[in-house]
């Protein structure tokens, strides 16, 4: 029913064939004619296409969070292949539609939490109020000193993570894993929801929400594919650092100035309704809360 309201708003035009089609143009565009060439993220991928990429490492294609170390050494397998035009296609189509949706998902449950840890919410309030007197203002360099600001958004995105079951990934040789044993080129699908709340990688607590699980010290003891909000390794999700950057601002420069707390609309902190899509979870009536200002 969504897309038939849309598609009429459109005038019967499929919003999302014409955006793949404008990506299209923009590419043969911007090869056909070098003075099309503009400094973003879609020229840098039909650069990728061309340049060297013979010393290219697995490592190299991984997004990591800005707080995460690049590791490098001879486990690190080297990687030839180019992009395509598929693969530019497919990524530029991936930022604009996933880039929208499941981060303001992501704040939304972190305000939730926030408003039944009202310690949580003072103690970023702080840290942010610390960073605003010490460099001025907020912005993509500073907000990345928050570091319990980033251990809150990285517990909320454990218990709920906006894309839940997308991860994907196919064998790439046989495996034995006992119970079950996996054939070269099978898909796996990766239930990011389930994986984070599994006692077994993350304790007994599993269900309770504490950011110091994510702090510098704890965060190395995680196992490195525990934690599958964005996917992991050279497939994971390439809009991870500009969610990251979009989620921190949002927050800081909101708890600078206001104080979360809950209204009479407001679910209790394990009463939540979520709303299940084929991919994204969602909170069903919204987050309802006031804002007071500080």
């Amino acid at each position: 029913m969504g897309r038939l309201k849309l598609r009429a708003t459109n005038k019967g035009i499929n919003p999302v064939d014409e955006l793949i089609q404008s990506v299209k143009d923009v590419i043969a565009s911007r090869r056909s004619n070098k003075e099309n060439r503009r400094n973003d993220l879609l020229q840098l991928m039909i650069d990728a296409e061309i340049d060297d990429m013979s010393n290219i490492t697995s490592d190299d294609l991984t997004a990591k969070d800005d707080n995460e170390e690049k590791t490098t050494g001879a486990s690190s397998g080297k990687l030839t292949r180019r992009m395509t035009d598929a693969d530019i296609l497919d990524n530029s189509v991936l930022f604009f539609l996933a880039g929208y949706e499941t981060t303001s998902t992501a704040l939304a449950f972190t305000t939730h939490f926030l408003i039944h840890y009202p310690d949580a919410q003072e103690k970023i309030r702080q840290e942010v109020q610390n960073l605003i007197e010490s460099e001025g203002d907020l912005d993509y360099s500073s907000v990345n000193k928050l570091q319990y600001l980033d251990e809150v958004i990285h517990e909320s995105l454990r218990l709920f993570p906006p894309i839940y079951q997308f991860v994907s990934r196919e064998v790439a040789e046989d495996v034995d894993l006992g119970k079950y044993k996996l054939k070269k080129g099978v898909t796996v699908q990766v239930p990011a929801y389930h994986m984070h709340r599994d006692p077994e990688l993350w304790g007994p607590d599993v269900d309770e929400f504490k950011p110091e699980r994510f702090s510098p010290e704890n965060k190395k003891k995680i196992h490195p594919m525990a934690f599958q909000t964005f996917g992991a390794g050279p497939r994971n999700c390439v809009g991870m650092r500009f969610a990251y950057m979009e989620a921190k601002l949002a927050l800081a420069r909101l708890l600078a100035k206001y104080r979360l707390v809950s209204s009479s609309k407001t679910e209790s902190l394990d009463g939540i309704t979520l709303k299940i899509a084929p991919a994204l979870l969602n909170p069903r009536n919204g987050i309802w809360l006031k804002a007071v200002p500080v």
